[in-house]
């Protein structure tokens, strides 16, 4: 990747150069094949309760992947969801 093409508020496109992109678009919470790639047991995905928006499915993440962009879900989701589950799944209201 060496930049991207965005379109502004007048509907021009215009090129942005660039060393790097990073590309911020959201988790894959409402995703069980990417969670289950991500290095959760399967186990997991179909007892974990999610508290995302059925939005948050890793739209951004295969877009990264379609353009060739490298792949650090499984390092990365990991990493995230050891934090969500020190939550656990308790719902009552303390």
């Amino acid at each position: 990747v060496s930049g991207l093409y965005a379109e502004d508020s007048s509907g021009n496109i215009i090129e942005v150069k660039a060393k790097a992109v990073v590309l911020a678009s959201g988790g894959i919470g409402a995703n069980p094949d990417l969670l289950v790639q991500s290095g959760m047991a399967q186990n997991q995905v179909n007892e974990m309760m999610t508290n995302c928006s059925p939005s948050v499915c890793g739209d951004g993440y295969n877009l990264a992947r379609a353009a060739g962009g490298r792949d650090f879900l499984r390092n990365a989701a990991i990493q995230g969801f050891q934090m969500v589950k020190a939550f656990g799944t308790d719902t009552t209201v303390p």
